[in-house]
């Protein structure tokens, strides 16, 4: 494969997907798909995109390695879709309180 800036060639490179890229491609691309293209002709199939994301390895990235630090959890998909899902929309909102990760830190019992 061939990259090109406006200045020169740059030097060809054999490009291979690694195990980690395919995880991540099938999280973010196949598994909405088969959600979607199910729910277009009334079928569930949730239980079956459940199974086959909890197949697949924990995302290996700063956001996720910073939650593992607090508690180890499940090391699969699932969950480190699921810590994503609580950094955007508790972490990254300051709805701390209202989470109930961030409330256990916070309020002492």
């Amino acid at each position: 494969m061939t990259h090109y800036t406006f200045a020169k060639t740059s030097k060809i490179s054999k490009k291979q997907l690694t195990k980690s890229f395919i995880d991540l491609l099938i999280i973010n691309t196949i598994i909405p798909i088969k959600f979607s293209y199910a729910k277009t002709q009334g079928q569930t199939i949730d239980d079956k995109l459940f199974q086959l994301i909890k197949q697949i390895k924990i995302e290996n990235n700063s956001i996720v390695n910073k939650f593992l630090e607090l508690k180890p959890i499940e090391k699969n998909a699932l969950s480190s879709q699921a810590l994503l899902q609580l950094k955007q929309h508790y972490c990254n909102t300051n709805r701390c309180l209202q989470c109930a990760v961030g409330n256990s830190l916070i309020v002492k019992k």
